[in-house]
């Protein structure tokens, strides 16, 4: 069966919209490691699940938009929008998670200040109370 050209230009901009998404995606999961700061362990399991999405998103693409044949502009198409996003928004959307990142640390910071605030005369009360007394 032949393919137009018009359709190869329709795929390959899929293609490229896709590798946009993967960075994007990539760049969650880079947010999701800055907030948890796992280590090591919690790197390998996101980049493995990376790994697997983006795998799993691929062979989807080539069987819904390539008709089942691997042809080499799409996964050439999938680099070129990674590399655009990593080079044109990945900068950006770093700042912005970082932001979001520092907000949210702040925030549960505040809380469990308030939490404190609110519970340690509760606390000094309930240690006054149930102090148990010293056998000298």
């Amino acid at each position: 069966m032949e393919i137009q050209i018009a359709d190869q230009t329709r795929i390959f901009i899929g293609a490229i919209v896709m590798g946009l998404g993967m960075g994007a995606f990539y760049d969650l999961l880079r947010f999701i490691r800055m907030l948890l700061s796992g280590g090591r362990l919690l790197q390998a399991l996101l980049d493995v699940l990376f790994c697997l999405i983006c795998l799993c998103g691929f062979f989807l693409f080539v069987l819904a938009r390539g008709e089942g044949e691997l042809r080499f502009f799409i996964p050439g198409g999938m680099g070129a929008g990674m590399v655009l996003y990593f080079m044109a928004l990945s900068p950006v959307i770093i700042q912005l998670y970082s932001k979001i990142a520092y907000g949210f640390r702040w925030l549960i910071a505040f809380l469990i200040r308030m939490v404190r605030t609110i519970l340690s005369p509760v606390y000094r009360l309930l240690l006054a109370l149930f102090a148990m007394p010293r056998g000298d």
